[in-house]
């Protein structure tokens, strides 16, 4: 059980992360190139 819920959060946080993060690679050019 704790491994399953270790492997969740993991795999929860990695997409936040990658979210989160190509969310900011996206904004910030447009941004420039608008700019």
């Amino acid at each position: 059980m704790n491994s399953a819920d270790i492997v969740l959060n993991i795999e929860r946080g990695h997409q936040v992360d990658d979210e989160e993060e190509h969310e900011h690679v996206c904004t910030t050019p447009d941004n420039r190139l608008e700019r």
